[in-house]
């Protein structure tokens, strides 16, 4: 806590220096974060040491300045109280009630600053996470895009394996054509020898069957007759 309250109070007195009045924002951007209560207990404690320092600063006052000032000035108070008791009563009552709705915008406010700050703090946790499953997510799609290409150059190669299996298979479906072909002629040709080996054979039978009538109406000739 010590170490907060010499950091602001050292913001405070570098814008101070610059030329500015320092301010919660101020102070919190330059210390770089924070809490915007915090900061504004300790700069209401650097304003309190600022101003009791100014007041040591002027000096004590001669004695007989005094003592003239404090006659003149018992003289002017009491003139001046008749006349307005009533009314610095109102414009103190007046002036109190602006000092704390004052107090309290600013305590709201700075809740509110707190408030805001948490929600940013949570946003950005969102958009890390938001970020990192985006990430993620790319990494699937690349790897799905990897996969696909796989895929892709599986599935081109079973096309090429395909066409060259319907060439094989046209080639083959034309080489059984021939062999169709090639089956009817020798079937024609062996049809056609089982036709002349049946006439060779039917004109084997016809002459052998002829050489033996002629052999048996030779032998009844050479017969005796009786």
């Amino acid at each position: 806590m010590k170490a907060i309250r010499k950091t602001v109070f050292d913001a405070a007195d570098a814008i101070t220096a610059a030329g500015h009045e320092p301010t919660v924002p101020e102070i919190r951007d330059r210390i770089g974060g924070g809490s915007y209560s915090t900061i504004q207990k300790h700069l209401d404690d650097w304003r309190m040491a600022r101003a009791a320092m100014a007041a040591a600063e002027i000096g004590p006052v001669p004695t007989q300045v005094a003592e003239m000032a404090r006659h003149l000035a018992h003289e002017v108070w009491w003139r001046a109280k008749a006349e307005s008791d009533a009314q610095f009563a109102d414009e103190r009552a007046a002036m109190e009630r602006i000092r704390s709705d004052m107090e309290a915008a600013r305590d709201d406010a700075v809740h509110a600053a707190d408030q805001l700050t948490a929600q940013l703090d949570q946003a950005n946790e969102n958009i890390a996470n938001i970020h990192q499953a985006l990430e993620a997510s790319q990494a699937d799609q690349q790897a799905l895009r990897a996969e696909q290409a796989g895929l892709q150059a599986r599935l081109a190669d079973g096309r090429e394996r395909i066409a060259e299996l319907q060439c094989q298979l046209a080639e083959a479906q034309e080489a059984a054509g021939r062999a169709r072909e090639q089956a009817a002629q020798l079937q024609g040709r062996l049809d056609s020898a089982e036709a002349q080996n049946i006439a060779l054979l039917s004109r084997v039978i016809s002459h052998g069957k002829g050489a033996g009538d002629a052999r048996v109406r030779t032998g009844r000739r050479g017969e005796p007759r009786g």
